[in-house]
């Protein structure tokens, strides 16, 4: 049973509703819980990126994007050392092993169409070669850079 009651507010009347449902429902709650996680996992993402792109720059790396979105998809890092540009997807896992293992071959297409689309739209660098490299992040371990991780047509 829900009853509306007229309210004074600042900026004119408004309606009060009293309901007996409850809004913090099961449902609500695993859908705030669902987003906390989601958050979290955002925030993680977001510092792997960064330590992903200090690393590079350490080795000498030009950082030419961070989270570039194209009508193909994303791509992490798009870094740039000498003639030679590399798409990086990073990952962050609690091991090295897991997130060098947690890009799928759906994933790596969807990373080399982006890619493919992104050099189209900068021509200066049609001179240079590309290729597709991978930044494995755990807590507490130094990156691990695979370089040339995967090639089209090969997975």
């Amino acid at each position: 049973m829900a009853i509306a009651l007229p309210v004074i507010h600042k900026k004119g009347w408004k309606s009060l509703s009293l309901s007996s449902t409850r809004d913090d429902s099961p449902d609500k709650s695993r859908r705030k819980m669902a987003e906390a996680k989601r958050q979290a996992a955002e925030k993680r993402g977001r510092k792997g990126e960064w330590l992903a792109a200090v690393y590079l720059q350490a080795k000498g790396y030009r950082i030419l994007g961070r989270r570039v979105r194209t009508p193909m998809g994303e791509v992490d890092l798009i870094a740039k050392r000498g003639r030679l540009v590399a798409f990086v997807e990073v990952k962050f896992r609690a091991e090295v092993q897991i997130a060098a293992g947690a890009v799928t071959s759906a994933s790596w297409q969807r990373i080399a169409r982006a890619a493919e689309f992104w050099m189209a739209r900068h021509p200066a660098l049609s001179d240079c070669g590309w290729r597709y490299d991978l930044i494995a992040l755990a807590p507490r371990k130094l990156p691990q850079h695979i370089q040339d991780a995967w090639r089209p047509g090969l997975a």
